[in-house]
C-alpha cells in the first residue's frame, strides 16, 4: 500500500470516529496518535474494550481504577505524597489535549466519578464544544443511583459483605460488594461489581452449601454509608495495603456511591473503653471458665488478650473465632507484648483456650 493511499484510509477513519451516532458502541481502531497515548495496553485501548460490553457498570469499574491508581492516597507511604506519580489532575490535561471518543468517554466518566469538584468543572469546560460520543447512556450518569442495601455475614463475624445496589442509566441494575474484614480492624479487603441486581448475590449465597452458614439481610443505607466510611478509611490507613483483582481499583466508584448515601445510619462498635475490658477481665477470672487460681501473671495475659481483641480487632473483644485466634497467637502478642512477664507469655495459650 503505498504511502498516499495509507493517508487517505487515516482520513476515512478519523471521518467515521467523528460521524458515529453517540448510541453506538465504537470498538474499531481509532485511527493514528501519539504512540505513548494509544496502542496496546493503552489507556485509549482499555476503554474500548470497556466500552464493547454494554452493560454500565464493566465501564464505570473499569475508569475507577484509572481514577484509583492516580489517587495520591495510594503512593503516600512516607507522610508525602510521590512526585514520581502523575496526579488525576495531570492525566485529564493529557486526555483533553487529545480529541478521539475514547478520550472524550474516559473525561466524562471521570468528571461524574471524582470527588475533585474543581477537576469536574475543567472537564465539563473541555468537553463543552464536543459533540456527545461514546455509549448514549453517558449522556444521563446523573441517573445512577443506589436503590438499597444489603449485609452478609457469617456466623464467627470474621467478615462481612456489605451489596449496594445500584439502578444505572436505562434502567439495568449492578451490585457493588465490599468486603469488611473485621480481623483487620474493619478495613475494607476487596470490593468489585457485579453485573446484575442484588437478588442475585443473595440467592446464590442462599441456594449455595456455604450459604447454610451465612445469613443475609436488607441494610439501611444509612447504616451502609455508617459502615463503609470508616472502613474505607482503615483499609488507607494500613501498610501494606491489602489488595485483589479489584481492590483498591473500585475505591473511587464506592466512595462515590458512598457519598450518595444519607448519614445519621448506625456502623460497628467502636473499640472498648478501658472500663469496659477491665471489667470483661474480671468476669472472664471469676467465671467457671477459668478453673485455676489465677495470679498476676495470667492476669496479666488476659489483660493482654483483651486489650489486643479491642484495639486491633473488631466487634469488641469478645469476639473470638479460630482467625483470631491465628493472628493473636501468630502476629499479635508477640509485637504488641514487649513488657509481658516470660510467666505471663507462657500462660497465654491457657488463658486464650480457656477464654
Amino acid at each position: 500500500m503505498s504511502q498516499r493511499r495509507a493517508q487517505k484510509n487515516a482520513r476515512r477513519r478519523r471521518r467515521r470516529r467523528s460521524d458515529a451516532p453517540p448510541h453506538l458502541y465504537v470498538v474499531g481502531p481509532s485511527g493514528p496518535g501519539p504512540d505513548e497515548l494509544d496502542g496496546p495496553g493503552s489507556i485509549p485501548a482499555r476503554v474500548r474494550e470497556l466500552c464493547a460490553d454494554p452493560h454500565p457498570i464493566t465501564l464505570l469499574s473499569g475508569v475507577s481504577e484509572i481514577i484509583s491508581a492516580a489517587d495520591p492516597r495510594l503512593h503516600d507511604h512516607v507522610g508525602r505524597p510521590d512526585a514520581a506519580e502523575p496526579t488525576l489532575g495531570e492525566l485529564v490535561e493529557t486526555f483533553l489535549a487529545v480529541d478521539t471518543w475514547e478520550t472524550d468517554v474516559l473525561c466524562r466518566v471521570v468528571a461524574h466519578l471524582t470527588s475533585d469538584a474543581g477537576l469536574a468543572r475543567r472537564i465539563r469546560r473541555g468537553l463543552a464544544g464536543r459533540a456527545a460520543r461514546g455509549p448514549a447512556w453517558l449522556q444521563r450518569l446523573d441517573d445512577i443511583t443506589v436503590t438499597g442495601g444489603y449485609l452478609s455475614t457469617d456466623p464467627l463475624r470474621d467478615a462481612d459483605n456489605i451489596l449496594l445496589e445500584v439502578s444505572l442509566p436505562g434502567g439495568q441494575l449492578a451490585c457493588l460488594v465490599t468486603l469488611v474484614d473485621h480481623n483487620l480492624g474493619g478495613a475494607v479487603r476487596d470490593c468489585f461489581s457485579i453485573p446484575a441486581a442484588a437478588s442475585y448475590y443473595t440467592d446464590a449465597v442462599e441456594s449455595s452449601q456455604e450459604g447454610h452458614h451465612l445469613s443475609v439481610r436488607p441494610l439501611a443505607t444509612a447504616d451502609a454509608h455508617a459502615m463503609l466510611t470508616p472502613a474505607v478509611a482503615r483499609s488507607l490507613r494500613l501498610w501494606p495495603r491489602p489488595e485483589s483483582d479489584s481492590w483498591p481499583g473500585s475505591l473511587a466508584l464506592l466512595e462515590h456511591l458512598t457519598g450518595q448515601l444519607p448519614a445519621g445510619g448506625q456502623g460497628y462498635p467502636g473499640p472498648a473503653s478501658e472500663e469496659e475490658q477491665e471489667a470483661l477481665v474480671e468476669e472472664f477470672l471469676d467465671s467457671d471458665w477459668w478453673h485455676w487460681e489465677p495470679d498476676g501473671h495470667e492476669a496479666d495475659a488476659a489483660d493482654l488478650l483483651v486489650w489486643l481483641h479491642s484495639g486491633f480487632l473488631n466487634l469488641g473483644p469478645a469476639r473470638v473465632s479460630p482467625g483470631t485466634v491465628d493472628l493473636v497467637m501468630t502476629d499479635l502478642w508477640e509485637r504488641k507484648s514487649t513488657d509481658l512477664s516470660l510467666r505471663a507469655r507462657r500462660a497465654l495459650p491457657d488463658v486464650l483456650r480457656a477464654f
